[in-house]
C-alpha cells in the first residue's frame, strides 16, 4: 500500500493477567478485520487498516501477541495542540478541530453499524494519517 506500519505488541507473561489481555487483543484483531472488509478503497472514514497479526515466542519465556497495521502520523490529541499552536486565526483552528470530531463522530456510526464499540474513546487513542484531509 505504500504506507509505513506499526506494530502493536502486547506482551504475555504467563501470569492470570494473560486471559484478559489475550481476550483484548483478539476483539481488536476481529474488530479491525470487520472494519477492513467493509472498507470501500475512496471512501472509507477508517484510519488504521490491519494488515497482519501473529504471536511468537519471546526469548525471556514469555510470548508477545503483534497487530501490524497502518502507521500513523500522530494522534488526535497531537494534531489539535499542533493545529492550535500554528493557528494564525483562531477560528480557522476551531473549524478544523470540530471538522475533525465530525470525522470521529461519522467513523463511530460506521463502527456501530458494524456492531462494534470503541471501550477506550479518547483522543490518544484516535490515530490521524497523513491524508491531507
Amino acid at each position: 500500500s505504500g504506507r509505513a506500519h506499526a506494530v502493536k505488541q502486547v506482551a504475555l507473561d504467563g501470569s492470570e493477567a494473560d486471559g484478559p489481555r489475550i481476550r483484548r487483543t483478539w476483539c481488536e484483531v476481529a474488530a479491525l478485520e470487520r472494519v477492513n472488509a467493509a472498507k470501500e478503497p475512496s471512501t472509507d472514514p477508517f484510519a488504521v487498516e490491519l494488515v497482519d497479526y501473529y504471536s511468537k515466542e519471546d526469548p525471556r519465556g514469555g510470548a508477545d501477541l503483534c497487530i501490524v497495521m497502518t502507521r500513523a502520523k500522530e494522534n488526535l490529541r497531537e494534531w489539535a495542540e499542533r493545529t492550535w499552536a500554528t493557528a494564525v486565526r483562531p477560528a480557522l483552528a476551531t473549524r478544523q478541530c470540530l471538522g475533525a470530531v465530525h470525522g470521529v463522530a461519522q467513523c463511530l456510526t460506521s463502527l456501530s453499524a458494524l456492531g462494534i464499540a470503541h471501550y477506550d474513546l479518547r483522543a490518544d487513542n484516535v490515530l490521524v494519517l497523513d491524508t491531507g484531509n
